[in-house]
């Protein structure tokens, strides 16, 4: 199974990069693995999807960026190793400038009756980074 995954993570992402709705079924997939028992989530950490995880925070479509912030954050959640991992590779950064991003389009949504899928995400990305304090 691992190598399944380690296929999949280093060069389906790039293949699927060019069609977003197939971009974010993968993360979607692998975010639901990553809320599996935990050797589930090692197959897929061991697969190097972390890093792909993070990549795909700058994704310029929010459903995609959703599902990584999902993936990461069930991983960060299961414990300090995991937590570690997760900032190494580099997360905090690219989920910080998803709040400062996505905080001035729920401001701007608000003057206009506000956007539920904006503050939706947001609890998203805040949950994630309340994983990464722990």
């Amino acid at each position: 199974m691992g190598s399944l995954f380690s296929h999949y993570f280093s060069g389906s992402l790039c293949y699927v990069a060019q069609c977003p709705p197939l971009l974010s079924l993968c993360p979607f997939i692998s975010s639901s693995l990553t809320v599996c028992f935990p050797p589930t989530k090692q197959v897929v950490v061991d697969a190097g999807a972390v890093s792909q995880f993070v990549q795909l925070l700058s994704s310029e479509h929010m459903n995609v960026q959703e599902q990584a912030v999902w993936a990461l954050g069930n991983i960060a959640g299961d414990g300090a190793p995991m937590r570690d991992l997760v900032i190494e590779c580099g997360a905090v950064k690219p989920l910080l400038a998803l709040v400062q991003d996505y905080m001035s389009r729920a401001a701007a949504a608000a003057a206009a009756g506000g956007d539920p899928n904006l503050l939706s995400f947001l609890r998203n990305v805040t949950w994630c980074l309340s994983n990464l304090c722990r």
